[in-house]
């Protein structure tokens, strides 16, 4: 059984294409105590990453980590090696500075949002991918309502005790080690 939705009036900013970028990074550098991001896919390579977008948002991330600003990355496992790969490095990365970094265990996910302070989110289909941020057509929404990100927080909050630390065994196969 669904349980019906709340009927709420929510006021959103559509983010496609630069604003989606610019308007994360705002949000995340005038976070004041926590940062709570679901993302599928987080590519940091370098290689791909030409503009550098994807590191703008890492930056912003671990800025608000130095800031004290409590910041959980949830992070999908997907089917294929290199994205599973990508997002074992970019969970090393932020791990190795201060941020907490997890993926479910009982089930995959394919969310992409983040609540800045309980009071802002941000919710769509952009991946932190070079491709997601450079060339994808992608669309997402920020909704500048705190009863409403206070309600995708506690998603995200169910969803985190649900998850656990990245394994060892996939901590290996990123350093190049067979994990087997």
């Amino acid at each position: 059984m669904v349980a019906e939705a709340a009927k709420t009036e929510i006021r959103g900013t559509p983010l496609m294409h630069d604003r989606y970028e610019a308007l994360t990074a705002w949000a995340i550098n005038h976070s004041a105590d926590s940062v709570k991001v679901s993302m599928f896919l987080l590519n940091l390579d370098p290689r791909q990453d030409h503009d550098l977008r994807v590191r703008r948002l890492v930056r912003a991330l671990c800025d608000a980590a130095w800031r004290q600003v409590r910041v959980q990355v949830l992070v999908g496992v997907p089917d294929g090696r290199h994205q599973l790969r990508s997002n074992a490095v970019s969970s090393l990365f932020l791990g190795n500075r201060g941020i907490d970094v997890r993926h479910l265990r009982s089930r995959s996910h394919h969310l992409k949002f983040l609540v800045v302070d309980s009071k802002r989110s941000i919710v769509g289909s952009h991946n932190w991918t070079p491709s997601a941020l450079q060339s994808n057509l992608e669309a997402s929404v920020l909704i500048d309502d705190p009863a409403a990100s206070r309600q995708i927080s506690g998603i995200f909050d169910a969803l985190w005790q649900d998850s656990e630390p990245l394994s060892v065994e996939a901590n290996q196969s990123v350093r190049g080690h067979d994990a087997r």
